[in-house]
């Protein structure tokens, strides 16, 4: 078997983007002079901290708030496109500092704000809750 056909069936499990990202890091890590090694061991003790939290179905409310969202929410001021709330500084993968409770990111030029209020305040505000 050629090596082509080995390194295809080793590599098919895996999409072109997670690819893409091993090969990022690679090069980072290179850069950095961190050896591979040391990664697997800071993954090992950090692996709480590093897992994405688990995504849970929206409920139905939820979705319909959404949906509301969309046609009263915030406005970019740079494209005018609607802007997504995000949920900020509620656990250790999403801390930004500062009081911030909410982000909101243009879905079409990234530009982004962040706001001192929750969700249900941003919600209240725009006259969806």
């Amino acid at each position: 078997m050629s090596e082509i056909v080995k390194i295809r069936d080793l590599l098919s499990c895996w999409t072109y983007q997670q690819l893409q990202g091993f090969l990022t890091l690679h090069d980072v890590l290179e850069r950095e002079g961190i050896e591979f090694e040391e990664l697997k061991e800071f993954i090992t003790e950090h692996k709480k901290e590093l897992v994405a939290r688990v995504s849970k179905p929206r409920k139905k409310s939820s979705l319909n708030k959404l949906l509301l969202w969309r046609n009263r929410g915030k406005k970019c001021p740079e494209c005018g496109a609607i802007m997504w709330p995000y949920p900020v500084n509620t656990e250790p993968r999403n801390q930004v500092g500062g009081d911030f409770k909410m982000q909101l990111i243009c879905e079409h030029c990234n530009n982004e704000l962040f706001l001192t209020i929750d969700e249900d305040q941003l919600l209240k505000k725009y006259g969806i809750v």
